[in-house]
Protein backbone atom coordinates (compact mmCIF):
# COMPACT_ATOMS: atom_id res chain seq x y z
CA UNK A 1 0.00 0.00 0.00
CA UNK A 2 1.33 3.18 -1.16
CA UNK A 3 0.28 6.85 -0.25
CA UNK A 4 -3.07 7.82 -1.47
CA UNK A 5 -2.72 10.03 -4.81
CA UNK A 6 -5.52 12.26 -4.01
CA UNK A 7 -4.60 13.24 -0.63
CA UNK A 8 -2.93 16.23 -0.24
CA UNK A 9 0.86 16.22 0.84
CA UNK A 10 1.55 18.14 3.64
CA UNK A 11 4.06 17.57 6.17
CA UNK A 12 4.57 14.99 9.26
CA UNK A 13 3.20 16.04 12.50
CA UNK A 14 1.45 19.24 10.88
CA UNK A 15 -2.11 19.91 11.65
CA UNK A 16 -4.59 18.62 9.34
CA UNK A 17 -6.35 20.29 7.02
CA UNK A 18 -9.85 20.21 8.90
CA UNK A 19 -7.97 21.32 12.52
CA UNK A 20 -9.47 24.59 12.86
CA UNK A 21 -13.12 22.90 12.39
CA UNK A 22 -12.42 20.28 15.04
CA UNK A 23 -11.31 22.87 17.66
CA UNK A 24 -13.42 23.42 20.32
CA UNK A 25 -14.85 26.71 21.30
CA UNK A 26 -13.41 28.76 23.59
CA UNK A 27 -16.05 29.34 26.85
CA UNK A 28 -17.21 32.91 27.07
CA UNK A 29 -17.48 34.35 30.02
CA UNK A 30 -20.32 36.70 31.42
CA UNK A 31 -19.71 40.35 31.63
CA UNK A 32 -22.89 41.50 32.89
CA UNK A 33 -22.99 38.44 35.79
CA UNK A 34 -19.19 39.63 36.87
CA UNK A 35 -20.63 43.22 37.26
CA UNK A 36 -23.66 41.94 38.98
CA UNK A 37 -21.90 39.49 41.17
CA UNK A 38 -19.63 42.37 41.83
CA UNK A 39 -22.18 45.20 43.14
CA UNK A 40 -23.55 43.05 44.57
CA UNK A 41 -20.30 42.20 47.22
CA UNK A 42 -20.60 45.81 46.82
CA UNK A 43 -23.83 46.89 48.09
CA UNK A 44 -22.93 43.83 51.35
CA UNK A 45 -19.54 45.95 51.72
CA UNK A 46 -21.56 48.85 52.03
CA UNK A 47 -24.08 48.22 54.11
CA UNK A 48 -21.76 46.65 56.63
CA UNK A 49 -19.85 49.83 56.72
CA UNK A 50 -22.98 51.77 57.45
CA UNK A 51 -23.69 50.27 60.30
CA UNK A 52 -20.32 50.90 61.47
CA UNK A 53 -20.63 55.08 60.56
CA UNK A 54 -24.10 55.12 62.40
CA UNK A 55 -22.90 53.37 65.70
CA UNK A 56 -20.49 56.74 65.62
CA UNK A 57 -23.59 58.78 64.85
CA UNK A 58 -25.98 58.10 67.63
CA UNK A 59 -22.72 58.16 70.42
CA UNK A 60 -22.40 61.66 69.29
CA UNK A 61 -26.44 62.43 68.97
CA UNK A 62 -25.43 64.18 65.75
CA UNK A 63 -29.26 63.34 64.52
CA UNK A 64 -29.11 66.21 61.42
CA UNK A 65 -26.25 64.32 59.93
CA UNK A 66 -27.74 60.89 60.95
CA UNK A 67 -30.95 61.26 59.04
CA UNK A 68 -28.49 62.73 56.03
CA UNK A 69 -26.19 60.07 56.29
CA UNK A 70 -29.02 57.19 56.38
CA UNK A 71 -30.68 58.75 53.67
CA UNK A 72 -27.68 59.19 51.15
CA UNK A 73 -26.59 55.44 52.04
CA UNK A 74 -29.94 54.59 51.66
CA UNK A 75 -30.46 56.03 48.17
CA UNK A 76 -27.08 54.46 46.95
CA UNK A 77 -27.62 51.35 48.55
CA UNK A 78 -31.38 50.98 46.55
CA UNK A 79 -29.62 52.30 43.42
CA UNK A 80 -26.96 49.86 43.46
CA UNK A 81 -29.56 46.99 44.61
CA UNK A 82 -31.66 47.95 41.42
CA UNK A 83 -28.82 47.57 38.89
CA UNK A 84 -27.33 44.53 40.33
CA UNK A 85 -30.67 43.21 39.71
CA UNK A 86 -31.00 44.20 36.70
CA UNK A 87 -27.68 43.08 35.07
CA UNK A 88 -27.99 39.89 36.97
CA UNK A 89 -31.36 39.58 34.76
CA UNK A 90 -29.54 40.70 31.88
CA UNK A 91 -26.55 37.99 32.68
CA UNK A 92 -29.23 35.09 33.27
CA UNK A 93 -30.72 35.33 30.01
CA UNK A 94 -27.25 34.76 28.25
CA UNK A 95 -27.54 31.55 26.20
CA UNK A 96 -24.31 29.26 26.49
CA UNK A 97 -22.98 31.77 29.54
CA UNK A 98 -21.93 31.33 33.08
CA UNK A 99 -24.19 31.96 35.11
CA UNK A 100 -23.07 31.76 38.70
CA UNK A 101 -22.18 35.32 38.93
CA UNK A 102 -25.81 36.70 37.73
CA UNK A 103 -27.33 34.04 40.07
CA UNK A 104 -25.56 35.67 42.76
CA UNK A 105 -26.33 39.44 41.75
CA UNK A 106 -29.75 38.78 41.55
CA UNK A 107 -30.37 37.11 44.51
CA UNK A 108 -28.28 39.49 46.77
CA UNK A 109 -30.09 42.80 44.90
CA UNK A 110 -32.83 41.73 45.69
CA UNK A 111 -32.43 40.70 49.28
CA UNK A 112 -31.46 44.09 49.66
CA UNK A 113 -34.27 45.37 48.30
CA UNK A 114 -36.62 43.52 50.74
CA UNK A 115 -34.49 44.20 53.28
CA UNK A 116 -34.32 47.94 53.03
CA UNK A 117 -38.35 47.89 52.23
CA UNK A 118 -38.73 46.37 55.31
CA UNK A 119 -36.82 48.26 57.50
CA UNK A 120 -38.25 51.57 56.29
CA UNK A 121 -42.03 50.19 57.00
CA UNK A 122 -40.45 49.46 60.33
CA UNK A 123 -38.99 53.17 60.98
CA UNK A 124 -42.41 54.83 59.65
Amino acid sequence: MGPNPTAPSQPMGAPGIYAAATATPVPKGNVFGMVSMILGVAVIVLNGARTVILRFFIDEDNHAAEDSFVNMTLFIMVALSVVTVALGIVGLTRKGRPKGGAGFGVGVGAAMLILIAGARLVWL
